[in-house]
């Protein structure tokens, strides 16, 4: 148990060390070094966050504007403006997830993969009726998996 609380705590080390002191003692990010593709998905998240940010800061006008979306697990409703955004902001998190897995040590490349099942399994629960999506889902996060893992 000291063990892994020892990686724990290293792995929050490296992740303040490279988020935020190399950065700031070789200056401004330098797009033009990243690998190809990295400053597109740079854009993208930023783009999406601050979408995102914006639709929390209209929340009220949002939801007054239009029509609301019930879920069929919980009642709660949604804006039917703001679910494409959401969904977007959700599936792009998992991705950034997924992949920051990719670069880890294996218990949190199997703690973030863990989250990620869970997460195909609690977004497709109110498919039980309709069990080609809920296979459908966890066949393809299962395909995702090997592909990462191969």
């Amino acid at each position: 148990m000291r063990r892994v609380l020892l990686e724990v705590a290293a792995a929050l080390r490296n992740i303040g060390t490279v988020t935020f002191v190399d950065p700031v003692r070789q200056g401004r990010p330098q797009p033009r070094e990243w690998p190809r593709g990295l400053a597109a998905i740079g854009a993208a998240t930023l783009l999406v966050y601050v979408l995102l940010a914006a639709a929390a800061t209209f929340a009220v006008d949002i939801r007054q504007s239009g029509d609301l979306t019930a879920s069929a697990s919980s009642g709660h409703t949604l804006p039917t403006a703001a679910l494409p955004l959401l969904l977007t902001g959700l599936i792009l998190s998992f991705a950034l997830a997924h992949t920051a897995a990719l670069h880890t040590s294996w218990w949190l490349r199997i703690t973030l993969f863990l989250l990620g099942a869970a997460a195909t399994l609690f977004f497709t629960t109110p498919a039980f009726d309709s069990p080609l999506l809920l296979v459908g889902s966890a066949a393809a996060y299962l395909v995702l998996l090997v592909f990462t893992l191969a």
